[in-house]
C-alpha cells in the first residue's frame, strides 16, 4: 500500500516539474505562465476597468453586492446652525424593526371585554 502511494506521490511531483519547467519558459519569452493565469489577469482588468475610484480611493476587486435596505448610521438635525452636518448616532443608534411577516396572520388584537356596572 505505501509503495502505490510513493508511486502516486512520485508521478504527481513529475507532472509539477513538467508544469513549473513550461511556466518558467513562457515567463521567459514573455507569455503568462499558464491560462489560468491568462484568464484570472483578463478578468481583474475588466474589473479593475469596469468599476472606477472615485475620490482617490482604490476600488477593492471582489465588490459585494446586496439587495439589502441600507441604514443610516448617522442624522442630519434641523438646528445645526442650517448647515444640514451629520451627527453619528454612535452607541445610541435607533433600532429599526424588520417589516411584519405572514405569521403575523396568526395573531389577533386582543378584544376588551365590555364591563358593565
Amino acid at each position: 500500500m505505501y509503495q502505490a502511494t510513493a508511486m502516486k506521490l512520485q508521478q504527481q511531483q513529475r507532472i509539477a516539474n513538467i508544469k513549473l519547467e513550461q511556466s518558467k519558459w513562457r515567463i521567459v519569452i514573455g507569455e503568462p505562465p499558464n491560462h489560468d493565469a491568462a484568464a484570472e489577469l483578463r478578468r481583474r482588468q475588466r474589473t479593475r476597468n469596469s468599476v472606477p475610484p472615485s475620490d482617490g480611493r482604490v476600488c477593492a476587486i471582489e465588490t459585494i453586492r446586496t439587495t439589502a435596505e441600507p441604514r443610516p448610521n448617522a442624522y442630519i438635525p434641523d438646528v445645526a446652525y442650517g448647515l444640514g452636518i451629520p451627527k453619528p448616532y454612535s452607541s445610541m443608534a435607533p433600532f429599526k424593526p424588520t417589516e411584519v411577516g405572514s405569521t403575523m396572520r396568526h395573531y389577533h388584537n386582543p378584544k376588551t371585554p365590555n364591563i358593565s356596572l
